[in-house]
């Protein structure tokens, strides 16, 4: 099963990997401790991949991994629309805190269309008690059925249905079913009420039973005035929806109200009935109230008290008073705090005092004074620390406390260090206490927050080989070339492998432009194209490059004898004649035949020229231009040039 747990993680972040749109953001977080004691080698891990799918869904994975075990995950696609319809679906843990379970582990779907929702749940609840990770091995299965209607904007009911199946090892009752109804209503933005009102069924072998159970909240805000009235019912020997047993019935009701007088005098009072039966001996009420007050020239004031009783004796349960004062002078701050806490055994003293200092290059310095005296013991701590930033990104802090706590001491020194550069923080902790023993901690914690797009895992590989056929294509048998620089944008380098392979790594999505590094190939091969390559992240492509001969220009300097531009089989070829490509520095020489032949040469469009004609002669065809376009890397082109000797006058000389 532990296998299990392990490859799970790992198999839903490839999914994720593969099928979420890098059009958002990932977030990674590494954090591990290492103490004199204890060296943990395997870190935890917090991974969280986001992405936004059309404008209309979205599309978010998350998991926290302790020791490689998935503690939660969750796999969401989130508001997806057609239509008037619109989807959620999730896989890994949900949690429904307001329906008496806190996660559920499992598949779940809901569905919105106008005024109507539906959504329907299945998995199972993690056990009661488990040490690191979630156990779900006494709860077999948990379903969660609701549907609800909006009758306007503000007013919304929904039905629910919860079943669950367990084992007896928590109690007799290994099958629960809750039917319940929720209500939501807002009035004019003032006055907003919930209910909640459910029926528990529980069945075992021998004795099956139902109960009501419910709750409402009434909140209303009416300019500086603050109400809220809110209450819970509960029976005896209620099972709630994540298996917890309660003996002992309940019924509860708060009231709240809050007035800002003006923005610096603020009272917040509340009163509170918590009643119990069948044994109403533990039935209490609360009393509390809040006095802020800020006073120009004096320090910001909080009073607070808070008393309890119990009221079938009519006996002080507890009583707690708060005093606190602060204020801020220039770049002092000052706070100061007491506090008296006090039952049928007990009574506390707490006085605490804190103060910092600013610097004007933004370093601080503070200490704390904090006092405890529980019942006649005394605790007492003492601490300093002082920070500053060497450059813009770290941040150093640095301190020392000494504690007296249980009648004990001990002195613990810490250095701290952050350095937040771009997305990236990393942040380091070393804590030494020095006791009978020495106790040495060292926190590291490592984390990445950024656009998908910016976390580089495209990739590119291709093998560059002889395309003998020069069909564009590798096929069996062509020979690949080792050795041979391959370039994206003329600046990422890669260089092929033995078996003709090259290969781009951790590259960023965009479109390159790829070419070969041609300085040790033939001058005679050549690529067809300069090629234009296009990556997405999270994709290996490949692409093969092939090498093909480059283009040649052959033919003929003649005598055209019939001045027809033809060569004729006994047109006589004339020799030592400049061919030349106009405007460039390309060109060569007739041979004794007449024949030239211009090589290597790449795509591209050429005039052929004679620039210095032999004498008396001129092209056969007035104003003859050869054109030649070479549209692809491939075979020869022939050009004939017809010469003819210009006829001269005859010249009679009298006498």
């Amino acid at each position: 099963m532990k296998k299990w747990y392990v490859l799970f993680p790992i198999l839903i972040i490839f999914l994720s990997s593969k099928y979420i749109k890098p059009e958002e953001f990932y977030f990674i977080n590494i954090r591990q401790s290492l103490t004199n004691y204890t060296n943990t080698s395997i870190p935890n891990i917090d991974l969280e991949l986001k992405s936004i799918l059309d404008k209309r869904a979205s599309v978010t994975f998350r998991t926290s991994l302790l020791d490689l075990y998935p503690s939660e995950f969750i796999l969401s696609l989130d508001s997806l629309r057609t239509g008037a319809f619109k989807h959620k679906l999730f896989l890994g843990d949900y949690y429904y805190p307001s329906l008496g379970f806190s996660k559920i582990r499992g598949l779940g779907y809901s569905m919105n269309y106008t005024r109507f929702s539906f959504g329907i749940t299945g998995g199972q609840s993690k056990d009661l008690f488990f040490s690191r990770f979630p156990t779900f091995e006494h709860n077999k299965s948990q379903l969660l059925f609701f549907s609800g209607y909006s009758f306007s904007i503000n007013d919304t009911s929904s039905i629910y249905i919860i079943s669950r199946i367990d084992d007896n090892v928590y109690n007799d009752y290994t099958e629960k079913v809750i039917y319940g109804i929720r209500h939501k209503s807002e009035i004019s933005r003032v006055l907003r009420i919930s209910t909640d009102i459910r029926k528990s069924d529980y069945y075992a072998d021998l004795n099956n039973y139902s109960v009501i159970s419910g709750s409402y909240n009434i909140n209303t805000s009416l300019g500086k005035f603050a109400f809220n009235l809110r209450g819970e019912y509960m029976p005896v020997n209620y099972i709630s929806p994540s298996n917890i047993v309660y003996n002992r019935g309940r019924f509860v009701n708060m009231l709240s109200g809050g007035l800002r007088v003006t923005d610096e005098l603020s009272v917040y009072a509340n009163y509170q009935l918590q009643q119990f039966y069948p044994d109403n001996s533990l039935s209490q009420d609360r009393y509390g109230i809040r006095i802020s007050a800020g006073i120009p020239y004096l320090p910001h004031l909080t009073v607070s008290y808070d008393y309890s009783r119990y009221l079938l004796s009519n006996i002080k349960k507890d009583m707690t008073w708060r005093f606190n004062a602060y204020r801020r002078f220039g770049p002092l701050f000052i706070d100061i705090m007491y506090s008296n806490f006090s039952n049928a055994s007990t009574k506390r003293h707490n006085i605490s005092t804190a103060m910092q200092y600013i610097f004007s290059n933004a370093s601080r310095t503070g200490m704390t004074f904090n006092y405890s005296n529980t019942n006649s013991v005394s605790d007492f701590r003492y601490a300093a620390y002082i920070a500053w930033s060497p450059i813009g990104i770290w941040d150093i802090e640095t301190g020392v406390d000494y504690t007296i706590a249980n009648q004990n001491s001990y002195l613990t020194e810490y250095i701290q260090n952050s350095i937040i550069l771009n997305n990236m923080t990393l942040s380091t902790q070393m804590n030494i206490r020095f006791q009978e023993e020495t106790y040495i901690r060292f926190t590291v914690n490592l984390s990445f927050r950024n656009r998908l797009t910016d976390f580089h895992i495209a990739s590119l590989t291709g093998r560059v080989f002889y395309d003998n056929n020069q069909n564009g294509k590798y096929d069996e048998g062509e020979e690949t070339v080792p050795g041979i620089g391959v370039e994206l944008n003329d600046s990422i380098h890669s260089i092929t492998g033995k078996n003709g392979i090259y290969v781009f790594r951790f590259m960023k999505p965009d479109i390159y432009t790829l070419r070969l590094d041609k300085g040790k190939l033939p001058a005679y091969l050549d690529v067809e194209n300069e090629i234009s390559i296009g990556l997405k992240n999270l994709q290996t492509k490949r692409f093969d490059i092939p090498l093909i001969k480059m283009s040649s220009i052959t033919g003929f300097v003649f005598e055209d004898e019939n001045k027809d531009g033809v060569r004729q089989i006994d047109e006589a070829g004339l020799k030592d004649i400049i061919v030349r490509l106009k405007d460039t520095d390309v060109y060569t020489y007739t041979d004794a035949n007449g024949y030239y032949i211009l090589s290597n040469l790449p795509q591209g469009n050429y005039i052929l020229e004679i620039p210095r004609m032999p004498e008396d002669y001129d092209y056969s065809i007035p104003n003859l231009i050869n054109y030649i376009s070479i549209k692809s890397v491939k075979g020869a082109y022939n050009v004939d040039f017809g010469l003819v000797k210009e006829s001269k006058p005859v010249r009679t000389k009298i006498f």
